[in-house]
């Protein structure tokens, strides 16, 4: 079994299919949309809400770009236009910030519009919104998704841990397993629908090695990141 992470979103390859539906809920640039498509001969459906991204997002074959945030309500939202961090209706980075207003976009509703009866993968990087999207998605429309792979954004505000344990909790007691692939925070988790992919012991065995190899290898990463910035600084 090989765990791939893409833009820092991990998943299982063997459960994407040999042509899978994506669904790219935070597209931003379109790296991971490109590489699903490209790679793995994904059809994917990406959502980019910031009105000075959607336009520069690529036009690929089997991408479907909509310029849209995600959210639990479909309601409209006050986008704040990040500078230094992606843009958010949930985090401000200052007082004053710009916003503008944006549509949403509830997946349940888009999939049913769209007669699109399973998704092989799901990524959520919606700046805080994949709380209540996950908190509301239907159980429905959950046994339809294969993996969900989810940056949670504890990492802006801790305050949001237990709401984020409620939430995993929640999509378990739907037979999802949970793998979280972050060991400081909830910034790379990973959903497997049991009910769609067999998880035995072996798998979860498997999937335990390979969390701690990846933890290492990010460790070891970071190290050497620093130890470049200290060698240049002595310099």
């Amino acid at each position: 079994m090989e765990l791939l992470s893409v833009c820092g979103h991990t998943f299982v390859k063997e459960f994407l299919g040999a042509t899978p539906s994506v669904v790219d809920c935070g597209a931003n640039y379109g790296a991971f949309s490109t590489c699903l498509a490209k790679e793995h001969l994904a059809t994917v459906y990406g959502f980019e809400p910031d009105p000075r991204l959607f336009p520069m997002l690529p036009e690929l074959e089997n991408v479907t770009f909509f310029n849209s945030a995600v959210s639990g309500s479909g309601a409209n939202l006050i986008l704040n236009l990040g500078e230094e961090k992606c843009s958010s209706a949930y985090f401000s980075e200052e007082a004053g910030q710009t916003a503008v207003t944006v549509k949403s976009t509830k997946l349940n509703d888009f999939c049913s519009k769209k007669k699109l009866n399973k998704i092989d993968l799901l990524k959520l990087d919606i700046e805080g919104a994949e709380i209540e999207v996950l908190e509301k998605l239907p159980p429905e429309f959950l046994a339809t998704v294969g993996q969900i792979t989810v940056e949670f954004h504890d990492f802006l505000d801790k305050a949001e841990v237990p709401r984020i344990q409620d939430v995993v909790r929640r999509i378990q007691e739907y037979g999802f397993y949970f793998v979280k692939l972050s060991h400081y925070d909830y910034s790379d988790c990973l959903f497997i629908n049991t009910k769609v992919h067999a998880v035995n012991s072996a798998v979860k065995i498997d999937l335990l090695f390979k969390k701690y190899y990846i933890g290492v290898k990010r460790i070891l990463k970071r190290h050497s990141k620093t130890d470049k910035l200290d060698s240049g600084k002595r310099r």
